[in-house]
């Protein structure tokens, strides 16, 4: 990870961040730093999602189940991402990263995040993950929702997470022909 300073705070101080539940939204305040910037001094585009990877762990600090899904051996993945870059972040602006989980279906996980300034959208991402076992590979989010105890079924993802699906299998298929 290269940006072991920020895990550290995120690990530590989340813990005493308010606490959200179920499908409420989360947000973390970083800054940008000179080792965020690209030879334009704005936030480098790769960044953006090592950010996220961040501002997810938040997410699961604050509500609860990182806990429960360490002591079950399970762990996140990022199976899929698309962001759109409104504006530039300057070096040594402060942003917010606001996290929620818009729902699941029978594989994957959808989030979304905002970065903001002042209320201002910068920049918007989509990720789409999973939860993996060691031993038993990709786990179903059904069980993984059930295991940290929230009860409710997902919200109908927006159609716009669907043609997103579309699009990512179709990518995938054509990608993966043999030429």
């Amino acid at each position: 990870m290269n940006l072991i300073w920020r895990f550290f705070w995120v690990m530590i101080f989340s813990r005493f961040a308010k606490p959200i539940t179920g499908l409420a939204e989360s947000f973390i305040r970083f800054r940008v730093l000179p080792t965020d910037v690209d030879f334009l001094l704005h936030m480098n585009n790769g960044r953006y999602f090592s950010l996220l990877d961040l501002a997810r762990i938040d997410f699961c600090i604050r509500n609860r189940s990182l806990p429960i899904l360490r002591k079950n051996k399970i762990y996140a993945v990022a199976a899929s991402e698309m962001i759109r870059f409104k504006k530039s972040l300057d070096l040594f602006q402060r942003f917010d990263i606001m996290t929620r989980l818009i729902g699941w279906d029978s594989k994957f996980f959808y989030f979304t995040h905002h970065f903001k300034k002042n209320g201002e959208v910068y920049a918007l991402c989509l990720v789409k993950g999973c939860f993996l076992h060691k031993e038993k590979g990709t786990l179903n989010p059904n069980d993984v929702i059930k295991l940290i105890g929230y009860t409710e079924s997902s919200p109908i993802l927006p159609h716009w997470v669907k043609h997103w699906q579309e699009a990512d299998r179709e990518f995938n298929h054509e990608t993966m022909r043999t030429p």
